[in-house]
């Protein structure tokens, strides 16, 4: 069942407290703060040398709700809420419920895959490669088996059963 999602703007570093209190409101389906982690290396004493991951929003300053009967005005009276994102008509800005599914399970693929790098204790990922063209976007995902749609520009896997 996918829900419509409502933006909020926080209080610097407030997300996550902000998150909680959300999920504790009457009418409040759940609240999301979409986060990444990062490797810090960590040295209290010259003997022992280690690392932590911290954990960082992906998007500073903005949580996503979702609520049947949302109360607007128990919403925005929550600490470190700094506003309801607003359409310019005065109406709640609303994030359809199948794009935030895709977001989440984008944002899920990015963790797990920055997790995996902590464990393995590599301390700086690769930066992103630039393109030029099109042409060397395409010739990049069809390594990884993906291709990109000249029209639209979406990102899918390659199916070989359309060419033949």
């Amino acid at each position: 069942m996918s829900h419509n999602w409502i933006m909020l703007e926080t209080a610097q570093a407030k997300e996550l407290a902000v998150a909680e209190a959300a999920d504790l409101l009457v009418g409040i389906d759940s609240s999301y703060c979409p986060l990444y982690y990062d490797l810090r290396r960590t040295s209290r004493r010259a003997q022992w040398r280690g690392g932590s991951i911290k954990a960082n929003p992906v998007l500073p300053r903005l949580v996503f709700i979702t609520a049947s009967y949302p109360d607007l005005t128990a919403v925005a009276a929550i600490r470190g809420v700094e506003s309801i994102i607003r359409n310019p008509y005065g109406v709640p800005e609303v994030v359809p419920g199948w794009q935030m599914e895709l977001f989440k399970v984008e944002i899920e693929k990015r963790r797990q895959w920055c997790l995996k790098m902590a464990a393995k204790g590599i301390k700086e990922a690769k930066r992103p490669p630039k393109f030029k063209s099109f042409a060397e976007v395409q010739a990049f995902l069809a390594k990884s088996g993906e291709v990109a749609d000249a029209e639209t520009g979406e990102i899918g896997p390659l199916d070989i059963s359309v060419a033949a």
